[in-house]
């Protein structure tokens, strides 16, 4: 199984491929947050997330993120994964810690940069005027939006690591 180290909006995190994309243990995003790992699962528990964004690990999955061997997972056992939409999101539900609000700050600052460049694209295009290198700037940027707010926004995100 493939894990990396990555910066995750100015911290590192370690990540683990699992069902097809990089995802974080629970463990590793309550030590992001800063917050104890039995209040972020009453958390995920509570809001019910998405299956796609947080899912349990099962038996087999357990395993190879952890190294040892169960034949089955006990209620306690419990570990949850999540993607980094998932992280995203739960940055938005953690209150009381100062990591989850500074990410939530910095997400919400880039999207925002984001659409005031598509929209300065999309007017130009309405109004049918040429953009010339301010166009390839201005997609430029577009581009070097982090793949999370890309795809938080409903762009492409790109395929860097996952291959």
């Amino acid at each position: 199984m493939k894990s990396v180290r990555k910066l995750f909006f100015g911290t590192e995190i370690t990540m683990h491929w699992l069902r097809g994309e990089y995802c974080s243990l629970d463990g590793d995003v309550a030590a992001l947050y800063e917050v104890e790992r039995k209040k972020l699962i009453t958390l995920l528990r509570l809001k019910k997330y998405s299956e796609i964004d947080c899912f349990p690990l099962n038996v087999n999955e357990h395993n190879r993120v952890s190294g040892t061997a169960l034949n089955r997972l006990g209620k306690n056992d419990t570990i949850y994964a999540l993607n980094e939409a998932g992280i995203i999101r739960l940055s938005f539900d953690i209150t009381k810690s100062r990591a989850a609000a500074k990410i939530s700050v910095k997400v919400v600052r880039e999207t925002s940069e984001v659409f005031k460049l598509m929209a300065y694209v999309n007017k130009a295009d309405r109004l049918n005027v040429p953009l010339g290198p301010q166009y390839d700037k201005v997609r430029k940027e577009i581009d070097r939006a982090p793949d999370i707010v890309k795809l938080l926004l409903g762009m492409t995100a790109g395929d860097d690591e996952q291959k």
